[in-house]
């Protein structure tokens, strides 16, 4: 190659000038290439800017003019480019597939890109646009529900307008978004449609229409406006009662001013609000709403410093002489009316406000419903105590019910003073009562402040009081301008009634009516209510339990006779006679004298007779059976119960329960036995809690200790309870039981020494810890089974059972079982557990055990509890569902398909609200028959195949 070389330079080779000019070339090629991609990018730069400027997102090429054919070969050195696309304004539908290019098999040619990553350019672009956000048709399931569907169809009819789908493609994504119910009757219509010929729907109107049809009931605007026209507030704070009302307002759509809103919403409030309302000039509903939750936090605020003052005048107030208030009846009116006073002596109830921006945070919190806001004597769930005046035996068969329907009793007047009694009502099957069969209705009225009786007479064409009555009242009366003659109260002689008289009478506290009475001489009562009466008050007859219903001012009044209550059997209901709470506290400020009665089921057994050989056998243990627990504190085993509190944990340290004297007195006496017995000491504890008093079956009484709090700091421990089932599995072959039953067994176990100051409690005259275990601490079962676990490990499953204090001796043999009861026996001897014979039962083949009954043959369901699953009456809250749940599940085993009889009243606890159908009553009757005719279970022979 160089000039200098020897050798001889071929042809075609090239020199070094040849070189560089190749080069000069390659570069000036390579200068042309930059310069056409800068242009090229210019121009795509461009383009997207005119793109997102646009104003709307209507689909649009690319410039065709400036982007070379993606089909055209690329040159070595040239970025491929990409072909014009549409980019489309929106699409979710089947028949808008983005079209694919075939790829090319030639090489050096441009492949079109893949569709998906077209379409995540093409969102990405829309979305940048800022044009559309993310939205979809929400699925319809097909429940059932009218406010669920018509906001289900709002939904859809937004997304159409919003996203402006064509009306073509409208029904696709609604089927689309179908499910459940709902897909399987569109898939249904579908296929209809084509066996019929008939064209498929296209519009969304046409297809609205068949779902409305077919999801709604026909007279579902009916249905709205009737909620709407009831709407009221009741017992529920206003900002509910609000927003109910604009829900049913808008649902309406029914065009009214804003007046007629205003008038409409004031009406639906309470009338102590709705007086407070009255004060103030409203032209808006917004105003109202505003001054009618003022109106509610004013009288929330009056109330709490009324309780307050009235708990000041009940701690101060001395005995004194018993005062009964008596009622003045009011004037008579001129017309004959049925009218009441407003009764204000009912439970006045105050519902949660915390959502009331108004009133001031309230921290309190419900015992009985476990809701914010108010006491437990003051929650609204609970039931209101009647008013009920005499001493004669009244029908309450209903009572509870018509509690819970909105209808009050009026019972029988009695010109004696009634003594303020409060008992719990206990709930009954709502079943006629017998004695009324053959009875008119009687009762008992109050006129000019004498007690009168009064019947009700259905038969009787006028309204008739006896002239003696008139004379001994005073009554003045007038002749009458069409006088007449009856010939029914006596055979063969006619009266002449020719006076007449207007009297006005109340039954109870609650009902007052003003009646036009003609005069006779009568002596089967003082007052006959005849035709007049029933057809100018619109009363309602109930023929089997013989009751007159009235509505007054808006509100039912049930009117009950007397002597409705069978003597001769015993009442399934206990008898109650009960004042109202205001006139309660009222009488209580006074200085009046009140009892308290508190009831109790004794039920006696006969004692058991026990074999010579096993009473023998018993005998020679005294030591571990004897009436009570030994004064000294159990000895310190290895299991003991121990606390461990979360770190970092805040102690409690809560005041003690208010009581009266005489509760104050028990616990007192409690407290002392007690420390006379070393199971608890004077305490200097830096956290505690209060402690009460609760009756036992027997009528004693038993101190509980509220735990809640230091349960919530203490570290939980998972032992294992004993499941029932398995236990009982376990008695395959058992012919002979015994049971055992520890006495106290929680005291018979120690604190874990350095533990004692963590169970400290309060009461009004000091603090106290315990030094054994006591009741209400979360790890106390877990503690109580480990030990009986621990002592009769070497017998468990051979021939004993264990559940917490009861313990099961079970074989097939005499000799053998007297074998075992004795080494059990021996065992409690040895670890100093003590034994409460009342409670215990020696070789017998039948016995109860953890609420079922054991025999030779196998398990049953225990007599009592099957008894009150028949008498259990129908449930009408979802507290009523649960429990009665709780005790079908329990024995579960004894019915057939039990899940799928108890499928309606599992729908019935998972719906936030109490809803009680046919449904549920077929499935509450179907539970309740099958518990009844319950089989008797065979035990398992894990030998045999099964």
């Amino acid at each position: 190659m160089a000039e200098g070389s020897s050798h001889p330079r071929p042809d075609g080779d090239r020199s070094l000038e040849a070189l560089w000019e190749s080069h000069r070339q390659t570069s000036k090629q390579l200068e042309e290439l930059m310069t056409t991609f800068g242009r090229f990018a210019e121009e795509m730069r461009n383009e997207l800017r005119q793109i997102r400027a646009a104003t709307t997102p209507a689909a649009r090429p690319f410039a065709p003019a400036t982007i070379p054919d993606a089909r055209q070969p690329v040159r070595h050195g040239q970025m491929p480019r990409r072909a014009p696309e549409l980019i489309p304004e929106y699409s979710n539908s089947e028949e808008e597939d983005i079209p694919r290019q075939e790829q090319s098999d030639s090489d050096g040619e441009v492949f079109f890109p893949h569709p998906a990553r077209g379409r995540r350019q093409r969102q990405q672009r829309i979305e940048s646009d800022g044009f559309r956000i993310k939205m979809d048709i929400p699925f319809f399931d097909g429940r059932l529900h009218i406010e669920d569907y018509l906001d289900w169809e709002g939904a859809v009819e937004n997304f159409f307008v919003y996203m402006e789908v064509n009306p073509e493609k409208q029904v696709k994504y609604v089927a689309c978004r179908l499910k459940g119910g709902a897909s399987a009757w569109w898939l249904q219509l579908l296929q209809n449609r084509m066996r019929e010929g008939k064209a498929p729907i296209r519009s969304w109107g046409r297809l609205k229409q068949l779902m409305r049809r077919h999801f709604l009931p026909t007279d579902f605007e009916q249905l709205l406006y009737l909620q709407y026209q009831q709407c009221r507030q009741g017992s529920r704070p206003v900002h509910e009662y609000t927003e109910e009302f604009y829900r049913l307002s808008a649902r309406n759509n029914l065009r009214e001013s804003e007046n007629q809103l205003v008038a409409r919403y004031i009406g639906g409030l309470k009338e102590n609000l709705q007086d407070k309302l009255e004060l103030n000039s409203i032209w808006s509903l917004s105003q109202a709403v505003n001054f009618a939750l003022k109106a509610e936090s004013q009288l929330q605020r009056h109330y709490r410093s009324t309780a307050n003052r009235r708990t000041f005048m009940e701690s101060n107030a001395g005995p004194s002489k018993v005062v009964t208030p008596t009622t003045k009846l009011p004037e008579a009116p001129s017309a004959p009316t049925n009218t009441a006073p407003e009764f204000k002596g009912g439970a006045k109830t105050r519902a949660p406000v915390r959502e009331n921006p108004y009133a001031k945070p309230n921290v309190i919190k419900c015992f009985r419903c476990l809701q914010p806001g108010h006491k437990s004597n003051e929650c609204p769930s609970r039931h209101q105590v009647q008013l009920a005046e005499g001493e004669e035996e009244l029908d309450q068969s209903g009572l509870q019910d018509d509690i819970e329907d909105g209808v009050e009793e009026v019972l029988a007047d009695d010109g004696e003073p009634v003594l303020g009694v409060m008992e719990k009502m206990l709930l009954a099957p709502r079943t006629p009562v017998e004695t009324q069969r053959h009875k008119l209705f009687r009762t008992k009225c109050t006129i000019n402040d004498k007690v009168c009786e009064l019947v009700i007479d259905s038969g009787c064409t006028e309204n008739i009081i006896s002239k003696a009555a008139v004379q001994a009242l005073q009554i003045k009366t007038t002749r009458n301008p069409n006088p007449f003659k009856i010939s029914w109260v006596k055979k063969g002689v006619d009266f002449l009634v020719s006076n007449l008289c207007k009297i006005t009478f109340s039954i109870g506290k609650m009902y007052i009516c003003q009646v036009t009475f003609y005069i006779m001489d009568m002596d089967v009562c003082h007052l006959i209510l005849g035709r007049p009466w029933q057809y100018d008050t619109g009363a309602v007859h109930d023929g089997r339990l013989n009751t007159y219903t009235v509505e007054v001012k808006g509100k039912k009044l049930k009117l009950m006779p007397v002597g409705s209550v069978q003597t001769s059997a015993p009442a399934s209901l206990t008898m109650a006679c009960l004042i109202a709470e205001q006139e309660l506290l009222q009488l209580r400020s006074e200085g009046c004298s009140m009892y308290a009665l508190v009831t109790s089921d004794v039920t006696e057994q006969p004692p058991l007779k026990t074999p010579p050989d096993i009473q023998t056998l018993i005998n020679s243990f005294q030591d571990i059976t004897a009436t009570d627990l030994p004064p000294t504190l159990p000895p310190l085993r290895e299991i003991q119960h121990q606390i461990e509190l979360l770190p970092g944990a805040v102690l409690p340290n809560l005041s003690h329960y208010r009581m009266s004297p005489r509760e104050h007195s028990i616990l007192q006496k409690i407290v002392q036995e007690l420390l006379d017995k070393q199971f608890i000491q004077p305490s200097m504890s830096p956290c505690a809690v209060p402690a009460l008093i609760v009756p036992k079956k027997d009528g004693q009484w038993r101190m509980c200790i509220d735990s809640r709090a230091i349960n919530r700091i203490t570290i939980k421990y998972r032992f294992p309870i004993p499941r029932i089932s398995d236990l009982l599995d376990k008695l395959s072959g058992a012919t002979i039981f015994s049971k055992l039953d520890l006495r106290s067994g929680y005291h018979q176990i120690r604190i874990r020494p350095g533990d004692e100051w963590k169970t400290a409690f309060k009461i009004v005259d000091g603090l106290f810890e315990w030094k054994v275990m006591p009741f209400g601490l979360c790890n106390a079962p877990s503690t109580f089974m480990r030990l009986m676990h621990e002592i009769l490990k070497p017998y468990l499953g051979k021939f004993c059972l264990v559940y917490f204090d009861d313990i099961l001796i079970f074989n097939n043999s005499l000799d053998l079982h007297v074998g075992h009861l004795r080494a059990i026996l021996e065992t409690l001897r040895e670890h100093q557990l003590f034994l409460n014979l009342n409670k215990c039962a020696f070789v017998v083949e039948r016995i109860p055990f953890l609420g079922f009954v054991l025999t030779p043959e196998g398990v049953m369901t225990s007599p009592d509890k099957i008894s009150a699953i028949q008498d259990w009456p129908i449930p009408r809250s979802l507290t009523d569902v649960r429990s009665f749940h709780g005790l079908a599940n329990y024995y579960r085993r004894f019915i057939k398909g039990f899940s799928s009889i108890v499928a309606p009243i599992n729908n019935c606890l998972k719906s936030p609200t109490f809803t009680w159908t046919p449904i549920q009553q077929r499935s509450f009757d179907k539970i309740k028959a099958a518990l009844c005719s319950a089989p008797l279970l065979a035990f398992p022979d894990f030998d045999k195949p099964f």
